[in-house]
C-alpha cells in the first residue's frame, strides 16, 4: 500500500500512484511496470483503483472507459476479461478455476460418500494434492480434537500462503468394517457446494455396476485425501467415452464427461474451487507445534515485567527538544505524528472541553461506503444477543441509551445523512461479556481494526509516541510518603469530542432490536476505545489541560503530569491536610478540560496490600510452567526471594530438556522428580495469601528526606541485597 497518495479528480486522471505525479499515467511507469503483478493488483486494491482502466475511483463492473482483457491466452485467444492487461496475470492466477469444455459439458470430480463415526462425510480425492484437508464444521460434527499447527501451501501459479491451523485425525470406515486414520488439515472450506448430477445411467455404461454402488454425494464436500494415502485413492477400473470408473476400499466414484450424464449442466461441478493442486512443504508429522498465542510474544511479555527498573533508558517525549540525558529518544517519525495530534486539539473554553480531529495520514476520501456489511453485522449482532437471552439483549439496548444519553453517541437525521457530502465509514460494534461484574455486565466494543475492499480504519491514522509515565515509577513513588491518594478518571477517552469529519467516519446503525423495520444511523461523537491514536490523544488533551492551568501549586501539577498512569492517579503525601487540598486542586484543574474525577481513596499510614496466586493446573508441562510463572505479577519484587526459587526452577527444567538431545518438547509432561519439585513450590505459593506490606517506604519519625543505601551480591543462583 503507497501511503500519502491524494486522489485527483477523474476527468483528470489520477496520473501515477507511485510517484504523486500527474506527469505521466501510471500504466506508462517504468516503477510500476516492473512491480510483480500481484504487487500492482496490491497497489490498486488498496488505493480504490478501477481494475478495468486504472484511471479512476470507480468500480470495474461501472468502467465505461476501459477495455476488455486483450492478452492472448494459447489455444483460446484473447482473455476478454473485465480487467486492465498489466493486471492479466495476478488475475488468472487468483480466478476462480471453470473446467468447462469447448462443447460445454461439465467435468465430474472424484467424490465419494465415506463413512465415519456413523456419519457420512463427503471426500474429493485428489492426486494431485500431497496433503489432505477436512472442513472445520465437519471436524466440529465429528467431534475431533486437534493439534496446533503452522504450514505453508503452494497454489496455482506456485503462490505460497501461510497458515496456522489444526491437524486431525479423521477415522474412516471401508465397507469391510476396517479403520483407516487419516491426518487431515482444518480448512474453512474446500470446494464450493458441488452440484447434483444424475447419475442413474451410470450401471447401462458401466458392466457389472448397479445404481446403489455408486453413491455419488452432491452440496458442500467435507474432505479432501491427497496422494499421501494412496493406498485408498480410487483405482481406475474401466473408461466409457471420457467418463472413468474407479473403485477402492469404500465403493465406487466416477470422474471425467459423458455426454449421457455431464451434458445436464452447462458449468463444471468444480466452480469456485478454492483449493487445487496443493502441495505442503514440510512433513506434517514434524512440524512443530505452536500455541495460538505465540511462545515468543509470551516470553516477551514475562521478561519485560522482570526487566522493570533493571535498565535505564528516559525518553525525552515532554519537552521534544531532543537533548536530554538518556539512551532512547522519540524517533522523527513519533515526533511528527505527536505535532498531528497537537494540532488537531483545540480547547473550547466556554463548554470547557476538548476537540479532536484525528491525525490522518491517509486520505479519508478512499474509504467507502460500507453501509451494506454493517446492516449485516448488526444482524448477526442482533442474532447473536437473541441466542443469549432477553436479559443481555436488554442489557445491550441500555447500554446504546446510555450512550445517547451521555453525549457519547447521537442519532442522525435523515437531513444530516442527506446533506453530509463528506467520507462515510460505519464501524461494526459487539457485545463482551462480564457475568460477575454487576455494574457493567454487557460492554459494547466497537471495532475499528475491520477490513472493508482492503481498507482499514484503523490505518488511516497515525498512532503517536507512548507517553505513558513509567509504571514502576508511578509505583515506587506511591509508596513514598504515609498517606496515600488514589483516584479514577471518569471516562477519559468520552471527554474530548470529535470533529465533524470523525463523526461521519464512526457511524454506527442500530434499531432497538426491533428488526421489522431498517436501521437508525447513528455517530461516536467522542474519542473511541480501539482507535489506533485514542490514548495518546486522551494523554495529551489531559496535560494539555494541567498545562494551561498556571494558578495552580506545583504538588498538582506533579501529582496528574508524573503520577497518571492512564486514568489512574496515584500519589502520596505526608499528612492528611496535604491530600485533601491536593484532592481540590487537582478536581479544580481537571473540571477546566471537562475531566471528571469518578471517586478518591484516601488511605492511612498502616494500609496493606494483599498477594494472591492463581492456582496450577495438576498436570504440568514446559509450557504450563511458563504461563503460571509469568502470570505472578509482581512489578515491585515484593516476593522476588520466592520467585527466584521458580525461575531456578525453571533453568534446570530447560537446562535438562536441552541435555537430553532437546528430546523435551513443550507439551510434554514433565518426570516424576521435576513434576514433584514444582507441585511443592506451588504449595508454598499459597503461603504468600497471608503476607502483607506496609505501603510507605519512609518511617513514620524520618525528618527531611531519607537516604536509601543498597549493597548487592551475587553467586552462582541467587543474589543478596543488604539494606
Amino acid at each position: 500500500m503507497v501511503k500519502g497518495i491524494k486522489p485527483k479528480a477523474e476527468s483528470k486522471g489520477i496520473g501515477c500512484l507511485l510517484h504523486n505525479s500527474i506527469g505521466h499515467d501510471i500504466t506508462e511507469c517504468y516503477k510500476f511496470n516492473g512491480c510483480g503483478s500481484k504487487e500492482r493488483f496490491e497497489i490498486i486494491k488498496g488505493n480504490g483503483i478501477c481494475f478495468r482502466c486504472l484511471r479512476g475511483y470507480h468500480t470495474a463492473r461501472s468502467c465505461n472507459v476501459g477495455t476488455l482483457c486483450d492478452v492472448i491466452i494459447e489455444g483460446k485467444g484473447p482473455c476478454n476479461r473485465n480487467h486492465h492487461p498489466l493486471l492479466h496475470s495476478d488475475r488468472v492466477e487468483n480466478s476462480i478455476h471453470k473446467a468447462i469444455s469447448e462443447k460445454g459439458f461439465a467435468v465430474l470430480l472424484n467424490i465419494s460418500m465415506v463413512n465415519s463415526k456413523n456419519m457420512p462425510v463427503s471426500v474429493l480425492w485428489d492426486p494431485g494434492a500431497d496433503i489432505s484437508f477436512i472442513t472445520n464444521r465437519m471436524a466440529k460434527k465429528l467431534g475431533l480434537s486437534g493439534k496446533h499447527i503452522n504450514l505453508s501451501m503452494i497454489k496455482v501459479g506456485n503462490a505460497v500462503e501461510y497458515h496456522s491451523s489444526n491437524e486431525y485425525c479423521v477415522p474412516l470406515i471401508d465397507k469391510s468394517g476396517k479403520v483407516w486414520n487419516v491426518n487431515a488439515v482444518g480448512i474453512n472450506e474446500i470446494t464450493a457446494k458441488i452440484k447434483k448430477v444424475d447419475s442413474s445411467r451410470v450401471s447401462e455404461l458401466f458392466e457389472g455396476i448397479s445404481n446403489l454402488e455408486l453413491n455419488r454425494p452432491h452440496g458442500e464436500i467435507d474432505m479432501l485425501i491427497g496422494a499421501h494415502y494412496c493406498e485408498i485413492l480410487p483405482r481406475f477400473v474401466e473408461t466409457n467415452k471420457g467418463l472413468q470408473l474407479l473403485e477402492n476400499q469404500f465403493g465406487f466414484s466416477i470422474r471425467g464427461r459423458h455426454d449421457e450424464i455431464t451434458n445436464q449442466v452447462n458449468t463444471s461441478n468444480h466452480v469456485f474451487v478454492r483449493i487445487h493442486k496443493l502441495s505442503s512443504s514440510v512433513n506434517l508429522n514434524e512440524i512443530n507445534i505452536e500455541p495460538k498465542e505465540n511462545l515468543e510474544d509470551q516470553l516477551d511479555k514475562y521478561f519485560a515485567i522482570e526487566e522493570m527498573g533493571t535498565r535505564c533508558n528516559p525518553q525525552c517525549i515532554k519537552c521534544m527538544c531532543r537533548g536530554c540525558p538518556g539512551l532512547n529518544y522519540v524517533s522523527l517519525k513519533e515526533e511528527k505524528e505527536m505535532k498531528l495530534i497537537e494540532e488537531g486539539l483545540t480547547c473550547d473554553e466556554k463548554q470547557k472541553c476538548w476537540f479532536v480531529r484525528y491525525p490522518w495520514i491517509r486520505d479519508p476520501n478512499q474509504l467507502k461506503n460500507n453501509i451494506k456489511v454493517a446492516n449485516a453485522r448488526l444482524r448477526t449482532t442482533e442474532n447473536r444477543l437473541r441466542k443469549l437471552g432477553n436479559e443481555y439483549a436488554m442489557k445491550y439496548q441500555k447500554e446504546i441509551e446510555d450512550m445517547v444519553r451521555r453525549g457519547v453517541a447521537r442519532k442522525l437525521t435523515n437531513k444530516e445523512i442527506q446533506e453530509y457530502n463528506g467520507p462515510i465509514h460505519y464501524i461494526h460494534h459487539h457485545e463482551v461479556l462480564k457475568p460477575e461484574s454487576s455494574s457493567t455486565p454487557v460492554r459494547i466494543v466497537f471495532n475499528s481494526s475491520a477490513s472493508y475492499m482492503g481498507h482499514i480504519l484503523n490505518d488511516f491514522w497515525a498512532k503517536g509516541p507512548d507517553i505513558l509515565n513509567s509504571l514502576l515509577g508511578v509505583l515506587c513513588r506511591f509508596r513514598q510518603d504515609n498517606i496515600a491518594i488514589v483516584g479514577d478518571i471518569a471516562k477519559m477517552y468520552h471527554t474530548v469530542k470529535l470533529s465533524t469529519l470523525d463523526e461521519h467516519t464512526h457511524r454506527f446503525v442500530w434499531r432497538d432490536l426491533d428488526d421489522s423495520r431498517p436501521p437508525d444511523q447513528y455517530v461516536l461523537t467522542t474519542v473511541t476505545f480501539g482507535d489506533r491514536p485514542s490514548g495518546t490523544i486522551a494523554m495529551v488533551a489531559l496535560r494539555h489541560t494541567v498545562e494551561q492551568s498556571g494558578k495552580e501549586s506545583l504538588d498538582v501539577q506533579d501529582m496528574i503530569l508524573n503520577n497518571t498512569y492512564v486514568d489512574d492517579i496515584l500519589y502520596s503525601t505526608d499528612t492528611i491536610e496535604n491530600a485533601i487540598k491536593l484532592i481540590q486542586g487537582t478536581e479544580r484543574v481537571l473540571s477546566q478540560g471537562s475531566f471528571r474525577i469518578k471517586h478518591w481513596i484516601v488511605s492511612g499510614h498502616y494500609e496493606n496490600c494483599n498477594i494472591r496466586i492463581i492456582e496450577s493446573d495438576k498436570i504440568l508441562t514446559r509450557r504450563m510452567i511458563l504461563s503460571q510463572i509469568a502470570s505472578l505479577y509482581d512489578p515491585l519484587g515484593l516476593v522476588i526471594p520466592v520467585l527466584l526459587k521458580a525461575k531456578i526452577l525453571m533453568r534446570s527444567m530447560i537446562s535438562k530438556g536441552n541435555s537430553n538431545g532437546g528430546g523435551i518438547k513443550w507439551d510434554d509432561p514433565l518426570d516424576d522428580s521435576m513434576m514433584n519439585e514444582w507441585k511443592a513450590f506451588f504449595k508454598e505459593l499459597y503461603g504468600l495469601e497471608s503476607l502483607t506490606f506496609r505501603r510507605p517506604l519512609k518511617p513514620s519519625n524520618a525528618f527531611g528526606k531519607p537516604n536509601l543505601v543498597i549493597f548487592s551480591d551475587g553467586s552462582t543462583h541467587m543474589g543478596l541485597v543488604h539494606m
